[in-house]
Parts: structure tokens; C-alpha cells; sequence
């Protein structure tokens, strides 16, 4: 294995699992709160409303 691909292959690693981490922390986040929405719906503004 060469250098390039060994660069490549840690860093789709790191991103595969910082990825994880931010949606596990985002499911968590939407957990704890009680209008159950999660973090990137904060971040954009969005609410479900239900008619």
C-alpha cells in the first residue's frame, strides 16, 4: 500500500466516524428536549406542525 492510499483510507476512516458521532450526538440532542427536535432542525429553524 502506498502512502496516497494510505492517507485516503484514514481519512475516509475519520470522517466515517466523526460523521457517527455528530448523528448519534444529534439523536441525543433530540432525546433530552421536550419538543423532540433534534439538532439540525435547530440549526435550520424547522418544527414539524400538525394540523
Amino acid at each position: 500500500m502506498d502512502v496516497l492510499t494510505a492517507a485516503v483510507h484514514a481519512l475516509l476512516f475519520y470522517v466515517a466516524i466523526s460523521t457517527f458521532l455528530l448523528w448519534c450526538l444529534d439523536v441525543v440532542f433530540g432525546l433530552v428536549r421536550p419538543d423532540r427536535r433534534l439538532g439540525h432542525d435547530l440549526l435550520l429553524g424547522l418544527a414539524v406542525v400538525r394540523i
